[in-house]
């Protein structure tokens, strides 16, 4: 899978809970795959959610750090990149 099909985002707000949202081809990685990384990463996952929408998967997860702290920028960028690098080593 290539960096180009593969999404991963903070869809908005800031704060102690963030959305965070993957969008990959259908089926390219598990959610046990997206839920190592995101605890090798220190992000806790709050509330999950999955749908496959125009043939690509959809993760909507609402995440925190281990410690209860907010994520602030820089730390949404290193995770969104960390979750990014990791899933395309997986698929």
């Amino acid at each position: 899978m290539s960096r180009s099909e593969l999404s991963v985002e903070f869809t908005e707000g800031q704060g102690i809970v963030i959305p965070l949202e993957i969008r990959s081809p259908d089926g390219a990685i598990t959610v046990e795959d997206l839920h190592a990384v995101l605890f090798a990463l220190r992000v806790q996952v709050v509330r999950a959610d999955e749908h496959v929408e125009d043939g690509r998967s959809v993760q909507r997860l609402a995440v925190c750090e281990f410690d209860g702290g907010p994520l602030r920028a820089p730390r949404k960028r290193a995770i969104v990149e960390g979750v990014a690098s990791a899933l395309s080593r997986a698929a």
